[in-house]
């Protein structure tokens, strides 16, 4: 799952509104974590008051998820927010199996420290 479609699912998944939604989704976009509140307004034809707004109703509705919104100042909340989602998305089912993980799918018939993978005749001319 890519980055902005787990964020459209957890804006779902949080009942925002379609305005909460776009204000949400646009503010974690990665191609957006540089730019202003001021920018970021622009980009989405509204007030920075109005993106204000919208963004504090979010954090209220993921407060739930992430209690550590609940006790921030409103200047770190994005990042708290960013930093929670990114947790949840990194441990979620698209996470990269580890090695251990890897390992286990090999059968115990063949150990893995012993496993070398098929044999490649070499041509002659090699």
């Amino acid at each position: 799952m890519q980055w902005a479609d787990f964020l459209a699912n957890e804006a779902a998944i949080n009942t925002l509104t379609s305005e909460q939604t776009e204000a949400f989704v646009e503010s974690l976009k990665t191609e957006n974590s540089g730019k202003n509140k001021t920018q970021l307004a622009n980009k989405l034809n509204i007030t920075k008051s109005a993106l204000a707004k919208r963004m504090t109703e979010v954090y209220d509705n993921f407060a739930k998820s992430c209690p550590e919104l609940a006790t921030s100042n409103s200047r770190g909340k994005l990042e708290k927010l960013r930093a929670c989602l990114t947790a949840k998305y990194n441990g979620g089912q698209d996470a990269h199996p580890t090695i251990k993980e890897i390992h286990q799918n090999i059968p115990r018939a063949v150990p893995f420290e012993k496993f070398v993978g098929p044999t490649i005749p070499m041509s002659p001319l090699a």
